[in-house]
């Protein structure tokens, strides 16, 4: 059968009815079997994770408890407290080691710093102090923390070098005598313990159990690469899995739950669910292709069956519409010579009255049609190509200008320097440029031109060769942009404007001289904290001539960052018409590290992850500078 046909197509319009019903049945008698099978996996997970979680109050609880007497019942200065530690020890075989660990003088008035230790080691319980300069036990999180919140807390998993020596987390309870803090008595737990309980549940065949912190650090998981090594939340964003970046959310909430995730091209459900007192969660993984092994089967038998027929109903239908399309072979063969570009073909004469000659004389109506529009959409068409080649040439031009070698001073290991540039169209109004002025004075400057299109790129080419050409050894950044200013603002018809931040880098001291010209604010990053730098209000270039601009400084030190950037990277909206923020700028700017070019990468791809498929709307620029200090210090 002709696929061209009336009847081939008369075939797929009855089986287009046909086929979606078979499929919606289908789809919904699986839907109802996935719901079933999901709901009651839930049931066996919230079982299996209950159950467990009891195991470990068991061990946890009867621990908090020890602490808690002793703080309570303790008199500073009146008790033999390593005796007390010890005999606390024995009389529960799940701790592993006790300390009482006191404020300067507290204790004892003659003892500045005092933390008894007492641990288990080779079947002994053995005796050491903490009180160490090599091992500050008021530095120690165990301590702090619970000094901070005047509450027991437990600690983060760690491995405890200078005191158990072994993966442990720390239960604190706080000594307080008259709301004064005295000092802590602590109990340790041995994550091993733990880890027997959860590498002991078996779920389906490759099935497995995980037990992470509330801050989502892995203290069991049958893959030991990620104990205590990554949290949940880091790999879920490494990955940029949303389904298990939502899990982690949930979990550091605190929260029960049941959900799916992909994760390397496999699909999983899993059930965590929060244990009371130490705030870890406990949660079991079930891969689907195990899962749903048994609808799979019953699935293929269905589709055994329906396969044959359905290929006797195409059969049935093909055979009745042959019969009916015999009529309207001759124009099948007419629309055959229209569909080969044959516009100029005689086409026969068709006098009747029924639907058919209608649709004959609609044939040669449309030859006529489809011959004119031919001919103008050819036209249309060459007219396109040549604008959209012009374009094509304007952006690698305006591309050509800007730096794009990184790194592009590999000889100069006092800066590292990285940019990126995404125009909204194809041609656009943003810039950047970096160079040295001299030896040791480093320029970089950012961008943004109003408006967009062919006229903002020839405005912006302008601007740059400006700058570039008014930065010379000894002239501020604010004598700089003045200047640019005069000539840009001098016969600006067009009443365009750029807004500017241009700064110049002391390699030898890490002064920064900068002046802002009506562009956003860049971020400051130093000692890992993120702030963003204080301009004054000026205005942009090529408003009004002779304005009088202001230098300010700021001073880098060893790794300190600078980040610049237009306004199309906090300001890129995504399908809900959301902004992307100068907050979540900040944030996800504090939280990147290393090289700048991968703190702009990390920063573009979060912009993305945000703005989702929502189209630019600006031209979006970056560029971020690491001060890498001197080989002589700053």
């Amino acid at each position: 059968m002709n696929k061209n046909s009336i009847a081939f197509k008369s075939v797929l319009l009855i089986l287009a009815f046909v086929i979606p019903v078979v499929i919606v049945l289908a789809w919904f008698s699986h839907k109802i079997a996935s719901d079933i099978i999901l709901e009651q996996t839930e049931k066996q997970a919230e079982t299996i994770v209950q159950a467990a979680v009891e195991r470990i109050l068991l061990i946890t609880e009867p621990i908090e408890k020890i602490p808690r007497h002793i703080a309570d019942s303790l008199i500073p200065g009146s008790h033999d407290i390593v005796k007390i530690l010890k005999i606390s020890l024995e009389s529960n075989e799940n701790i592993f080691g006790m300390a009482a660990a006191f404020e300067p003088y507290r204790f004892d008035p003659s003892v500045r710093q005092m933390c008894p230790y007492v641990y288990r080691s080779k079947g002994q319980i053995n005796t050491t102090t903490l009180a160490d300069p090599s091992y500050d036990y008021m530095k120690q999180d165990w301590y702090r923390i619970p000094k901070l919140s005047m509450s027991p807390e437990w600690s983060e998993p760690y491995f405890d070098r200078g005191g158990g020596n072994v993966l442990m987390s720390t239960f604190s309870y706080p000594v307080i005598r008259n709301r004064q803090f005295m000092g802590v008595i602590t109990a340790d737990l041995a994550m091993s313990h733990l880890h027997k309980i959860v590498s002991g549940i078996h779920v389906l065949n490759s099935g497995y159990a995980f037990l992470v912190t509330a801050r989502g650090s892995f203290i069991s998981h049958p893959d030991s690469r990620l104990v205590m090594r990554k949290t949940l939340g880091e790999y879920a964003s490494k990955s940029s899995n949303k389904q298990l970046m939502k899990i982690a959310s949930d979990i550091e909430k605190g929260k029960t739950g049941f959900s799916g995730f992909t994760l390397n091209k496999k699909k999983f459900q899993v059930y965590y669910h929060p244990i009371r007192s130490t705030g870890w969660t406990i949660g079991v993984v079930f891969p689907d292709d195990e899962l749903f092994a048994p609808l799979k089967q019953l699935t293929r038998k269905m589709l055994f069956v329906s396969i044959p027929g359905l290929a006797l109903l195409i059969l049935a239908v093909a055979w009745a519409a042959g019969k009916i399309t015999a009529r309207i072979s001759r124009l099948s063969k007419i629309s055959d010579i229209i569909a080969k570009g044959d516009f100029t073909s005689p086409l026969p004469e068709d006098t009747s009255t029924d639907e058919l000659g209608k649709l004959s004389r609609s044939f040669k109506h449309m030859q006529q049609s489809l011959k004119s529009y031919m001919d103008d959409l050819e036209t249309a068409i060459a007219a396109r190509q040549r604008i959209e080649s012009e374009l094509g040439i304007a952006r690698e031009i305006q591309m050509s200008i800007l730096p794009k070698i990184f790194p592009p001073f590999p000889d100069q290991p006092e800066i590292d320097i990285h940019a990126v540039i995404r125009p909204a169209r194809e041609v656009g109004g943003d810039f950047y440029d970096f160079f040295f002025i001299d030896e040791k004075h480093f320029c970089f400057v950012i961008g943004d031109v109003s408006g967009k299109g062919i006229p903002a790129s020839l405005f912006m080419a302008v601007a740059k060769t400006l700058l570039k050409a008014g930065a010379m050894p000894g002239i501020s950044p604010a004598d700089i942009l003045s200047k640019v200013n005069n000539e840009l603002a001098e016969a600006n018809e067009a009443c365009m404007f750029v807004t500017v931040f241009l700064a110049v880098l002391n390699l030898e001291t890490g002064s920064v001289k900068y002046c802002n010209a009506g562009h956003n604010p860049p971020l400051f990053k130093t000692c890992g904290k993120c702030m963003w730098i204080c301009t004054n209000n000026q205005p942009a270039l090529g408003v009004f001539p002779e304005v009088s601009y202001r230098t300010e400084q700021v001073c880098m030190a060893e790794n300190d960052y600078l980040l610049l950037y237009t306004d199309g990277t906090n300001e890129a909206f995504n399908t809900a018409m959301e902004q992307f923020s100068s907050r979540r700028l900040r944030e996800c700017f504090e939280k990147s590290s290393g090289s700048p070019e991968s703190i702009t990468r990390h920063i573009l791809a979060d912009i993305q992850n945000f703005v989702d498929e929502a189209a630019p709307s600006d031209d979006m620029t970056m560029l971020c500078i690491r001060y890498n200090g001197t080989s002589t210090g700053n």
